[in-house]
């Protein structure tokens, strides 16, 4: 959960501080494809890597033994990659036309806030 919120905290920012950081950048390593992909990684490198924590937790969650950890993983795995590939081509086609990407990163912030605070709460009643 802390590391939800810490994620959703960062995602926040990544919309007021993206100008500056690519104008650096683009100072510092010119305009091309290496400025563009510094900037990337810089805005976003640190909220991905704290989500990206949370597959391997999911599937401890769900393992019930050691012989059932390959099926636990793969669906842990199966779900995120489906999840993934419908929320590119949502993002792609409705989202960025109807609101843009900062308005996007936003509400995701949000979400991410959301479910950061929720499984804070369940852990605080003595859930997982």
């Amino acid at each position: 959960g802390a590391m939800i919120l810490a994620s959703a905290g960062y995602l926040a920012l990544v919309p007021v501080i993206a100008d500056p950081v690519l104008r650096a950048l683009y100072d510092l390593l010119g305009d091309g494809s290496i400025g563009v992909i510094s900037a990337a990684m810089a805005l976003l490198f640190p909220p991905l890597l704290l989500l990206g924590v949370f597959s391997p937790y999911a599937v401890k969650l769900v393992l019930k033994s050691a012989q059932s950890s390959g099926r636990a993983a793969g669906r842990v795995y199966g779900v995120s990659t489906l999840g993934s590939i419908a929320g590119t081509l949502f993002t792609t086609f409705t989202l960025i036309p109807m609101i843009g990407s900062r308005h996007i990163t936003f509400v995701f912030a949000l979400c991410l806030l959301v479910s950061g605070c929720s499984i804070l709460s369940l852990k605080g009643r003595g859930g997982s």
